[in-house]
């Protein structure tokens, strides 16, 4: 890949195999990033049912505030689904 740009150099010394990997995982890692987002507008907008009812009781609508009040099993949860990814 030497006709492309690449101000950095990163694709120096790179097989073309290594190239799909890296773009594949970029891909991967864009759209783990946009849900990221779209779940922070979600809380932030103050609409989160289920989050209500596992807690049995109101969720603050600032994701910050919320992430406190999550119990532990939540927290497991989230990163068994991260290590699973």
């Amino acid at each position: 890949p030497e006709k492309c740009w690449d101000p950095a150099g990163l694709t120096k010394g790179k097989d073309d195999e290594t190239l799909r990997y890296y773009r594949a995982a970029e891909l991967k890692h864009g759209r783990v990033a946009m849900l990221a987002c779209l779940g922070w507008f979600h809380q932030a907008a103050g609409w989160h049912p289920i989050g209500d009812a596992a807690v049995r009781s109101d969720i603050s609508d600032d994701p910050l505030i919320a992430a406190q009040q999550l119990p532990l099993a939540g927290w497991l949860q989230i990163l068994f689904t991260i290590m699973s990814l």
